[in-house]
């Protein structure tokens, strides 16, 4: 059968049109979950990992909108004094790429203050990322164990993030493979992650990494030095922020 001028530009018309949606929905999707990535300054030489996030960058420094609860050394992993006049308490994400890029600066700025600072590292799994919250249940679940810091390295080197993998981590950190298991399997510290996380978005956090430096927002993945961010805009490092916290 035929098809005549009319009947073809009906199909090439509905083709187009179907094509549109999905390339906007896509579209829709990519910028929200942008949106909940904070980054700073440029990822890498390829520009692969180049992001930007205004509200971000206009938010830096705000105050937040709500209290979160006072860092507990009987509770949360952390590095440095307990008893530090600065404290940095980091809200990330296991599947973040810029959580991931964050992760070596705050080790590399853990030494540089010493008793001064304290750094807390608290979970906020993005909705935009399904395997977040399993993966930091993981890391509790590591933690219990003594293997925090470990047990983070790890998950943020890990691809496509599974119970196997969690498991065959377990058995590298030479941990108690039942306890383990048994904590991943019964969704062990679930609430606790979720709890903190409801509480630290009506402080104001939006997305990952975001960090308290004493009682300042800074939304996103900062460097220790002094540096330019993804904009083109001079800002200062978290050694220069956390000193202006020590002059007051």
């Amino acid at each position: 059968m035929k098809m005549n001028n009319k009947n073809i530009w009906i199909i090439a018309a509905s083709i187009s049109s179907f094509l549109l949606v999905i390339l906007l929905t896509t579209f829709i999707y990519s910028s929200l979950q942008q949106k909940e990535e904070f980054a700073l300054w440029p990822q890498d030489d390829s520009g692969a990992l180049i992001a930007q996030n205004q509200a971000a960058l206009k938010n830096a420094n705000n105050k937040p909108a709500a209290e979160i609860h006072d860092f507990d050394p009987s509770r949360d992993y952390f590095e440095g004094s307990a008893k530090a006049k600065v404290k940095l308490i980091v809200y990330a994400d296991f599947d973040c790429p810029f959580c991931k890029d964050f992760n070596p600066v705050l080790t590399a700025l853990a030494p540089v203050f010493k008793k001064d600072l304290v750094i807390i590292y608290r979970n906020f799994p993005l909705d935009s990322h399904p395997l977040a919250l399993g993966a930091a249940n993981a890391w509790l679940c590591a933690a219990e164990q003594g293997k925090w810091r470990e047990a983070k390295d790890a998950l943020y080197d890990m691809a496509n993030k599974t119970s196997e993998k969690y498991l065959a981590m377990a058995s590298s950190l030479n941990l108690n493979k039942k306890q383990f298991a048994d904590c991943l399997s019964s969704e062990k510290y679930h609430k606790q992650i979720l709890a903190d996380k409801a509480e630290a978005k009506a402080a104001g956090i939006s997305g990952t990494p975001t960090s308290f430096l004493n009682d300042i927002i800074l939304p996103g993945a900062y460097q220790i030095e002094d540096f330019t961010d993804s904009t083109g805009n001079t800002r200062k490092g978290l050694k220069s922020l956390i000193n202006q916290q020590l002059a007051k």
